[in-house]
């Protein structure tokens, strides 16, 4: 049996975005198929990350059109993949939307009813739960905030904290997130694993460095009906606030992560 050829971002520098490269492991999770990396323009599916951008384009709808000539090929799948900022697509009749991150995203396709849902909630599934945890405020920058002064800061200020690299393989990142009782994270994908595991989480902002701003957060909080995705301000934290208390916020939102579940592996596992 053919490898499923998923398409997902792999960086120039060739170091890791945990987050994009838990793309493989998840849909051979749910598909029990072997699954390799293809570039965008031969792929079968587009996997999770801001990435849609790149197969909404004319030129891959060409290529699409071009390959279903010679080759009678099938539209390509997305799933779970959204946009990165409110820019629209030139092209979208080349794909099959089984699934998208969030009802931004959704909007900009201009389509009702599409499903929506992040892969990574699936993260608790694929690497169990730590069996005790280690650490009271797992720290994860975005890899572009990695070597902000305020990451060490604030692991010197919070007692029994650890700072988590997105640039690591993506099971043992998913295995030190499980170790904390609390997640604090510039990384959108931290914050995702982290409600896999149901582990109470913020989001912190630590430069405009990240592309489009809040577009893929907002995206994301409203596939799951999360309202509190705004990032929090730190000095709460360097004013010595007791973490329960920080995080003692709205989390009704998790009652819906099951539901989210069912739907992220309902939408793809036919194939």
């Amino acid at each position: 049996m053919a490898p499923i050829k998923l398409f997902y971002l792999r960086r120039s520098n060739e170091k890791i975005n945990f987050g994009d490269e838990l793309s493989p492991n998840l849909l051979e999770y749910v598909t029990t198929k072997q699954v390799v990396w293809a570039p965008i323009a031969s792929c079968d599916v587009v996997g999770l990350g801001s990435i849609l951008s790149k197969a909404c384009t004319a030129k891959q709808f060409a290529n699409y059109t071009m390959r279903r000539l010679l080759q009678g090929k099938e539209k390509q799948i997305v799933w779970g993949s959204g946009f990165i900022k409110e820019t629209g697509p030139e092209a979208t009749r080349h794909l099959d939307f089984r699934l998208v991150r969030g009802p931004r995203t959704s909007g900009l396709l201009k389509r009702k009813g599409l499903p929506f849902g992040d892969p990574g909630l699936l993260a608790a599934d694929i690497a169990p739960r730590s069996k005790r945890k280690k650490y009271s405020l797992g720290i994860i920058p975005h890899f572009v905030d990695a070597q902000s002064s305020v990451v060490t800061h604030l692991q010197n200020v919070v007692r029994h904290s650890t700072i988590i690299s997105v640039e690591e393989e993506p099971i043992s990142v998913l295995k030190k997130i499980s170790e904390c009782d609390f997640i604090i994270s510039s990384s959108l994908h931290g914050l995702i694993v982290a409600d896999s595991y149901n582990i109470p989480n913020l989001r912190m902002r630590l430069s405009d460095k990240i592309i489009g701003g809040d577009f893929k957060f907002l995206d994301y909080g409203g596939s799951i009906g999360r309202n509190n995705i705004a990032a929090i301000s730190l000095q709460s934290i360097f004013d010595g606030i007791q973490l329960d208390v920080l995080f003692e916020q709205e989390q009704t939102y998790m009652d819906n992560i099951d539901t989210a579940k069912t739907g992220i592996i309902s939408s793809i596992k036919d194939l």
